[in-house]
């Protein structure tokens, strides 16, 4: 009958070193004795990845949230604002929580929706782009000048676009 299913163990080996397995164990009856069946799935390579992974999505956590530069990050299939940084809410002169969760045409930021939209699709197909100038306003109704970089990126599963905006209005107005 059933014994045990899937439990996390570690071992150390003989050279000192640890492993991480996936052990699963049964009763089974051989030759009129009651046995124990066991079976080790060795997941030390898979433990380490999601520790690096989850060390990983913590640093960029961090330096997402202290940068300077405003960023964002958008959902590709609505647009939806995923998260932006204190950066990005100071630049547009939104609080957080009227940004995170609706759409920049929600918000009402995009001087040009059509720029946003081409510049967007141009990022999906390449990857990337860098150096994209648009323009948009503030909840005041500022037009501000903005250079911006995007890249697509995945988060849960889902296509999405991070963006690092500069605001260039003072240069622009000095020119």
């Amino acid at each position: 009958g059933y014994f045990q299913r899937n439990s996390e163990f570690r071992f150390r080996m003989k050279d000192g070193s640890e492993r991480t397995c996936l052990t699963s164990a049964d009763l089974l009856r051989l030759g009129g004795q009651t046995c124990v069946l066991t079976v080790l799935n060795d997941i030390t390579e898979r433990k380490q990845a999601e520790v690096a992974r989850q060390a990983a999505e913590e640093r960029f956590a961090k330096a997402f949230q202290a940068s300077p530069q405003a960023m964002c990050i958008n959902r590709v299939a609505d647009g939806r604002y995923i998260d932006v940084n204190a950066s990005f809410a100071n630049l547009v002169d939104y609080p957080l929580a009227e940004i995170i969760g609706r759409t920049s045409f929600e918000v009402g930021i995009w001087a040009d929706p059509q720029a946003r939209a081409a510049t967007n699709q141009a990022i999906i197909e390449q990857g990337s782009n860098r150096d994209f100038e648009h323009r948009f306003y503030t909840r005041k109704g500022e037009l501000r000048d903005i250079v911006a970089a995007g890249v697509a990126i995945e988060v849960d599963g889902e296509p999405c676009i991070l963006s690092v905006v500069n605001d260039v209005t003072a240069r622009k107005q000095a020119e």
